[in-house]
């Protein structure tokens, strides 16, 4: 590997550039772990970082997670018994529990994906 130098008032400055990192749409369950990443793993955060792998990290985790939360929902819904029957005879109900389902999923994908 060589290395090119830039003269600047009489300095040799080298010209060192970033890899270029993929762009990606990173949504809530990303942000939440670049968060967490930033406050309570912060060398674990720098490393990502400057090895050009935290977007790459936070993709993959924003993908397992809208995957974990749509299946975990679907299981629950099942067990439950909720179905387009009762959301038609009761929709109070229907809606309560849907939000329960969604909550209990929400908070497992937290424990097991964005916070380990």
């Amino acid at each position: 590997m060589k290395l090119t130098y830039t003269e600047k008032n009489g300095y040799l400055y080298p010209d060192i550039e970033m890899p270029k990192e993929q762009k990606v749409h990173l949504g809530i369950w990303a942000a939440r772990r670049k968060n967490y990443l930033m406050q309570y793993k912060k060398v674990m955060y720098y490393n990502l970082l400057t090895s050009c792998e935290l977007n790459s990290h936070l993709a993959e985790i924003e993908e397992s997670a809208q995957q974990m939360m749509e299946a975990m929902i679907e299981q629950m819904m099942e067990r439950e018994g909720l179905t387009e029957n009762l959301k038609e005879t009761e929709p109070m109900k229907w809606t309560a529990l849907m939000n329960n389902i969604r909550q209990a999923a929400r908070e497992a994908v937290l424990n097991d994906l964005i916070y380990s």
